[in-house]
């Protein structure tokens, strides 16, 4: 009894050692795996953290970048807002330079013009278009000569405005156009002003007429009847209401051949783009004279390049913008165009700024 007792406990002792042995080989097993595993938990966290800093560094680099692009974006808005001011301040000067009251000329002489170059009939007023020009010319009332800008102004190609036109005593070809346009403007005003209910303008070609010009006559320059045409040839524009400054490759009578030469153009209804004073068959006048150049569509053309042709037209003044056909463009431009751009672009980059301001910010 005594040694199936040994027996028994020496077996059970060599199981629980063999399970000892087992469950220790269990564990260096797991406890191997687990090595491994945290080894490679060490060499993802290495690659974690090299990922983390060259994100870092690279959203570092872009908000940098984003801030500067920001910052970029406030001063294309700033310099569009600037530019939006200078192209309205020029649609301004030419809405000011369009009115006669802002030249500086004593009342007393622009009765004189009136006077001499205006005639009331009943409901009729009668603009006689060459006796602006006479008007112009007499060193007596106005006294204006024909000054290049070199003349006038320190830069080769100025604008003067009819203050400046009035201080300098003239101006050239575009200064003269702005003046003359000017003075209609006022003249016109004042028919509709004492009761005239249709306008007539009188004006006169040396050549025989094509369109609109009658029989030869003696043309008088003023209401005085003294001084005259002889034998030219009339032109009576009913209800021609709006004028224009119009230059572009035109016959300049100062410089006896064809060169950039303004003169003004007058059509019955208010133009929106240049090709309208062809659709309406506007009437040239050469300021500088006060005779008749032609009609737009018939003697003088608004082609899609005015700049290599007589007679075509390539920039025209309003009395509130500027248009002028670009050769890049292949179109005509004006400040109003651009005014509208300019705000579209404003408003784009608005809402840019908005939708992408940095938090920072």
């Amino acid at each position: 009894m005594g040694e199936k007792s040994n027996s028994f406990l020496v077996t059970t002792v060599f199981i629980l050692f063999l399970a000892s042995i087992a469950y220790n080989i269990y564990l260096f097993s797991e406890n191997t795996t687990l090595s491994h595993y945290y080894e490679q938990c060490i060499s993802d966290l290495e690659k974690i953290k090299y990922e983390y800093e060259n994100l870092t560094y690279q959203y570092l680099n872009l908000q940098n970048q984003y801030i500067m692009l920001y910052e970029n974006i406030t001063l294309i808005n700033q310099s569009l807002y600037a530019y939006e001011q200078e192209v309205s301040d020029a649609l301004q000067w030419f809405k000011y330079n369009s009115e006669l009251k802002n030249s500086g000329i004593e009342e007393s002489k622009l009765s004189i013009l009136f006077n001499r170059c205006v005639r009331i009939e009943k409901d009729k007023c009668y603009i006689n278009l060459g006796c602006i020009e006479h008007m112009n010319s007499q060193e007596y009332i106005f006294g204006f000569d024909y000054k290049y800008d070199n003349e006038t102004t320190t830069k080769e190609d100025k604008l003067l405005s009819l203050e400046e036109f009035v201080e300098n005593e003239g101006g050239d070809c575009e200064d003269y156009a702005l003046f003359y346009k000017a003075e209609f403007n006022y003249l016109k005003q004042l028919c509709y002003e004492k009761g005239a209910d249709e306008l007539v303008l009188l004006s006169f070609s040396f050549d025989v007429p094509q369109h609109l010009g009658e029989k030869a006559q003696d043309f008088f320059l003023e209401n005085t009847q003294t001084w005259y045409y002889p034998n030219v040839y009339v032109w009576k524009l009913s209800n021609y209401t709006y004028a224009y400054v119009v230059c572009g490759n035109i016959y300049d009578f100062n410089a006896h051949q064809y060169t950039g030469h303004c003169m003004v153009a007058f059509t019955p209804e208010k133009i929106n783009y240049p090709s309208q004073l062809q659709q309406q068959n506007a009437v040239v006048v050469e300021p500088q004279i006060g005779s008749v150049y032609g009609i737009i569509g018939k003697d003088i053309n608004i082609t899609t390049n005015p700049y290599l042709q007589n007679d075509s037209i390539y920039y025209v003044i309003t009395d509130e913008d500027q248009y002028i056909y670009s050769l890049y463009f292949e179109k005509w431009l004006s400040y109003k165009q651009i005014q509208n751009i300019l705000e579209e672009m404003k408003l784009k980059i608005n809402h840019l700024s908005a939708k992408y301001k940095p938090t920072a910010f």
